[in-house]
C-alpha cells in the first residue's frame, strides 16, 4: 500500500517478508522468508498507473560484510599483530564465538543465543577476510545451518539450526520438474602442509584421505603453505580444508513443484537435505538452496523450490565465478590465513 511504499523509499529502509505457508490448517502462522535492507528501488509511470519495485539484501549478507579480525576489539592501528584468530570446536560454538568477537564492527545490534554445541568439530582461522570466506567451506561439512534474521527490536539475531534430512526420494512423479547432475573424481587425496620453522628447520605434516584412495583407486597430492604456525591442530585443519576442496564433487541442479505432501514451511525448509532420483542417474542427496515465491495473475502464489547449485542465467554463473575467484584470492594472499 502507499504507506509501505513511502517507508520503503526512505534511505536506509529495512523490510521483512513473511509467508503464510499453511493457510488452511494454520492461517495465523507466518514463516520468515526474507528480511534485510533495501538496496535498489525503481519505478515507472504508464498513463498514471505507477509501479515501484524494490530489491532487498537478506540479513544473511551480514557474514559477507563482517571482517574477521585477528584481535577483535583491539585498535586497527596497533592492536592486530601478525597472527590469526583461531578456534576449534563444534561448528555452532565456533561460528557464534566468531560473530560475537566481531559484533562491534557492524552498525546493528546483534543477538547471539548461547551455543548448544551442534555440528561436527571445525577449525576456523581468519585474518581480515569476510566471515563467509572461512565459514562457508567449514559449514559445508558440519551438518548445521546459520541464520541471520531481523528481530522485533530492529537488530539481527544470529542463530544455528539443524536441517532436516529426508529419506524418501523425490522423483518425476512426486515433484521433480527438471534437473541436471555431474559427478567429478577427487583431484587430491593427500595434503602436505609446510608450517613454520622449529629450531631453524621447516615443520611438515601430512594428511591422507585413506577412504577416498581405496574407493577411487587414486593418489594425488596438494601442497599448503602455513608458515604462520607450528601448531599441529592448525596445520591439520589447513590440510583438511585443502582436501575438502579437492574431494569428489557432485553438482546437482533441480527444480521442483509443490504438492499437498511437499510444501515449503510445512514439510521442508531451506537447508534441508533431499534425495533426488532422476531418470538414468544415481540417487543424489543435496540441500534445498533456494525457494522462489511469485504472485501470478490467475494462479495466486507460486512456490518453486530448487535443490543444489541452481545457476540458470549467465549473470548468476558469472557472479558465482567472480565470488569464488575473489574468495580464493583473499584466502591465498600472503599474510591472510
Amino acid at each position: 500500500d502507499e504507506e509501505c511504499v513511502e517507508d520503503l523509499l526512505t534511505a536506509g529502509a529495512r523490510a521483512r517478508v513473511l509467508y503464510r505457508a499453511d493457510p488452511a490448517e494454520n492461517p495465523r502462522t507466518l514463516l520468515h522468508h526474507v528480511g534485510g535492507r533495501v538496496v535498489t528501488q525503481s519505478g515507472d509511470d504508464n498513463d498514471g498507473n505507477a509501479t515501484c519495485t524494490f530489491a532487498l539484501v537478506d540479513d544473511w549478507d551480514l557474514f559477507n560484510q563482517m571482517l574477521g579480525r585477528p584481535v577483535p576489539g583491539s585498535s586497527l592501528a596497533t592492536g592486530q599483530g601478525t597472527g590469526v584468530w583461531a578456534a576449534t570446536g563444534p561448528a555452532e560454538t565456533v561460528v557464534k564465538a566468531l560473530v560475537n568477537a566481531n559484533a562491534g564492527s557492524v552498525p546493528y545490534t546483534l543477538t547471539v543465543p548461547a551455543s548448544s554445541g551442534r555440528g561436527s568439530t571445525i577449525t576456523v582461522n581468519i585474518r581480515m577476510t569476510p566471515l563467509t570466506d572461512r565459514l562457508l567451506p567449514a559449514l559445508d561439512f558440519a551438518g548445521i545451518g546459520i541464520s541471520a534474521r531481523m528481530n522485533t527490536s530492529g537488530g539481527i539475531t544470529v542463530d544455528a539450526f539443524a536441517p532436516t534430512t529426508h529419506t524418501a526420494p523425490i522423483t518425476e512423479r512426486s515433484g521433480l520438474v527438471s534437473g541436471t547432475y555431474a559427478i567429478a573424481a577427487p583431484t587430491a587425496t593427500r595434503a602436505l602442509v609446510r608450517g613454520g620453522d622449529v629450531s631453524g628447520v621447516p615443520k611438515y605434516r601430512e594428511l591422507v584421505a585413506t577412504v577416498l584412495e581405496a574407493e577411487w583407486g587414486f593418489t594425488g597430492w596438494t601442497y599448503v603453505e602455513a608458515t604462520d604456525t607450528t601448531d599441529n591442530a592448525v596445520m591439520d585443519a589447513r590440510a583438511q580444508e585443502a582436501l575438502d576442496v579437492a574431494a569428489p564433487k557432485v553438482s546437482l541442479s533441480v527444480e521442483l513443484v509443490e504438492s499437498d505432501d511437499w510444501r515449503y514451511g510445512v514439510t521442508f525448509g531451506l537447508g534441508d537435505e533431499i534425495p533426488i532420483q532422476m531418470n538414468g542417474a544415481p540417487l543424489i542427496t543435496d540441500r534445498v538452496t533456494e525457494v522462489e515465491i511469485t504472485q501470478r495473475i490467475g494462479e495466486g502464489l507460486v512456490v518453486t523450490p530448487r535443490i543444489g547449485d541452481h545457476t540458470n542465467t549467465p549473470d548468476q554463473v558469472l557472479v558465482k565465478a567472480i565470488r569464488t575467484l575473489a574468495r580464493s584470492a583473499r584466502v591465498n594472499m600472503p599474510g591472510r590465513h
